[in-house]
């Protein structure tokens, strides 16, 4: 007999918490340095394009995917 341990499951992103999280990093380098983020897969499922959009206005100025 195989049971599921599936569940419902939900998964909120904090926008927010990106775009300031990238802030936090940009305040820490040169004005005229570049600051590259990972974006790995599906943006760990929160929806790479969404979770590069935010970081572009946030001030990421490339990105890297693996």
């Amino acid at each position: 007999m195989v049971v599921s341990m599936m569940r419902n499951s939900q998964v909120l992103i904090d926008q927010q918490a990106i775009f300031t999280n990238v802030q936090n990093a940009r305040e820490h380098l040169d004005a005229d340095s570049d600051l590259f983020v990972v974006v790995k897969a599906d943006g760990y499922g929160h929806g790479a394009v969404q979770v590069a959009k935010t970081a572009e206005k946030a001030g990421a100025t490339g990105f890297v995917s693996p």
